[in-house]
């Protein structure tokens, strides 16, 4: 292509590389002179881009000379971050990190729409910038442990710390440094608020900053979900979420650059979209779908094995794992209600069973797995 680093490559990759060296000695006036080396090439490389750009190179060749050096000198730097070296290895090497540091931020200010902010950072520069976003992510974090928090919410913010890992394959990007210190700093602010409006605040503010992760998008549907199932009637739904969804579309987003993945829908398009899907599937239920059918005598219900604990913890999660469609969890109870009752002819109360599953037991858990367990024992040894 015309291009290469060649200075860098040979002192990062060849000469002076701690494998290459072993038990060899390394002087000062050898240091200084591959620091040097190094400072030529970022010159030669600065020198030959500013050139170019004058001399009216096209935009696709620039682009692509800057692609080249982004990409060769972040690989450049991981490998001297992968080195276990002494302290004179360390220096030079410390050096140059500076170095190719100077040359990235030299693309990053002088060819903004030809540097690639979606590339993850060198690690070098990753551990820079958690020193700074890890105090605010755990000043966050030790405000909801004073507060009762929704325990999605909770795994949004832990999954934040995903971003932070070095090994994780979601590690920052040149373009989620700054993200995140915006969105975490915004977050800290409304701390100091009320703090029974913590939660409300909270979803402001990733709505704003278009925080769409499956962790967010997953808690945030729930919660309508959850508020859906307190509503009676089919009329009440739709209403319900057609008031979220002009609410939603009114939303003002002020940066529209500001988004966790650039890739993706952002925040409020995505739950725009699970919004219409809602509530054009409730205004497509017929009427007679809430319609109960008369209970059942006590004699005529089907007795279980199941207390009110287990049966309410047994019917949340059969709830909660789509087995059943076309009501809400308050519909599914009653329906529940008017045909099973529990050992001794103890009967089934709807409000029981929508309250008492997060009281179970691990008794009560091994009971229930029992009977799942023979469940599907019965269907593996189906012929």
């Amino acid at each position: 292509m015309g291009y290469t680093l060649m200075a860098l490559d040979e002192l990062i990759n060849y000469t002076p590389n701690p494998a290459n060296l072993k038990d060899k000695r390394i002087n000062i006036n050898d240091i200084n002179d591959f620091i040097q080396r190094a400072e030529d090439e970022k010159t030669e490389i600065i020198h030959k881009l500013k050139f170019e750009y004058i001399n009216n190179f096209t935009p696709a060749e620039i682009s692509a000379k800057v692609g080249f050096y982004q990409r060769s000198l972040i690989k450049l730097s991981d490998k001297i971050y992968s080195y276990d070296v002494n302290f004179k290895i360390n220096y030079l090497y410390n050096q140059i990190q500076v170095t190719i540091g100077e040359i990235m931020d030299f693309l990053f200010h002088n060819f903004e729409m030809d540097f690639d902010l979606n590339l993850k950072l060198p690690k070098s520069r990753h551990v820079e910038a958690i020193e700074t976003l890890q105090p605010l992510l755990d000043n966050c974090m030790a405000k909801m442990k004073t507060l009762k928090i929704n325990e999605h919410l909770v795994e949004v913010f832990n999954s934040i710390a995903f971003y932070f890992d070095i090994n994780d394959k979601r590690r920052l990007t040149f373009r989620l440094i700054n993200y995140f210190a915006e969105l975490l700093q915004a977050l800290e602010d409304i701390s100091a608020g009320d703090p029974n409006q913590y939660e409300q605040l909270a979803i402001d503010v990733f709505f704003n900053f278009s925080f769409n992760s499956a962790e967010f998008i997953k808690y945030y549907t729930l919660k309508i979900r959850g508020e859906l199932d307190q509503l009676e009637t089919r009329n009440e739904r739709i209403q319900f979420i057609f008031n979220l969804l002009k609410k939603t579309r009114q939303v003002i987003i002020y940066n529209p650059d500001q988004i966790l993945s650039d890739r993706t829908p952002s925040l409020k398009k995505a739950i725009e979209l699970w919004l219409s899907e809602e509530l054009e599937y409730y205004k497509n239920l017929k009427s007679n779908l809430f319609l109960f059918p008369p209970e059942l005598s006590i004699k005529q219900k089907i007795k279980t094995t199941l207390s009110v604990t287990e049966f309410s913890f047994f019917s949340r999660k059969l709830f909660d794992s789509s087995f059943v469609k076309g009501c809400t969890f308050k519909e599914f109870t009653e329906q529940l209600c008017n045909i099973f009752m529990g050992p001794d002819r103890e009967e089934y109360q709807p409000v029981s069973l929508r309250t008492k599953f997060a009281s179970i037991r691990p008794s009560g858990k091994d009971h229930i797995k029992t009977i799942v367990i023979n469940i599907m024992n019965n269907i593996n040894s189906h012929s």
